[in-house]
């Protein structure tokens, strides 16, 4: 896909939410094969929220980056931003714990970043917790400062649990990535 990009483009903003569907739609196809008993919904409580019996069972957060590259280091916005909301969600919400959340990015996770940590596979929930708590205690950005107060509000029984719970899938493809040969 070509664009032209000019400063009052919304074609980023655009492509991002036609990734959220894409993905949705995907992920739905693929839930289907073990059944058809769940309900998925686009910018509810998350970008996309896949429910069965009326519980949020996987929220997936979606971040596409078209025109410049991304990061996921242990003070990433994107990464911040993600944590907030699940954090601020699961705690105001007791029966979540059965929820899963995915952070879905075309981004890249930092050798050794706790957002690596947190992929599916070789996953050290407790390192990137140790990460992600010594950030919140001494970053001084402004950007995440509200995302570091939830995430330091809650205990730290709370943090691993919700951590637990968290997959991060980096460097997926753009939207306008074909993935067929």
């Amino acid at each position: 896909m070509s664009f032209i990009a000019n400063k009052f483009s919304a074609a980023d903003s655009v492509l991002g939410y036609l990734y959220q569907a894409r993905l949705g739609l995907l992920w739905a196809l693929k839930r289907l094969r073990v059944s058809s008993d769940f309900v998925v919904s686009l910018e509810t409580i998350d970008d996309v929220t896949f429910e069965r019996r009326g519980q949020p069972d996987e929220l997936l957060q979606t971040k596409h980056h078209l025109t410049r590259s991304a990061v996921l280091t242990d003070a990433s916005p994107d990464l911040w931003k993600t944590l907030r909301v699940w954090f601020e969600w699961s705690l105001a919400n007791t029966n979540s714990t059965e929820t899963y959340f995915y952070l879905i990015t075309t981004s890249t996770a930092g050798i050794g970043s706790a957002a690596a940590k947190l992929r599916e596979f070789d996953r050290d929930v407790t390192s990137a917790l140790l990460s992600l708590e010594t950030t919140a205690q001494t970053s001084t950005s402004k950007t995440n400062e509200a995302a570091y107060k939830v995430f330091l509000a809650a205990s730290v029984f709370e943090r691993r649990t919700i951590l637990e719970r968290v997959v991060i899938l980096d460097g997926t493809p753009t939207i306008g990535t074909s993935t067929t040969s």
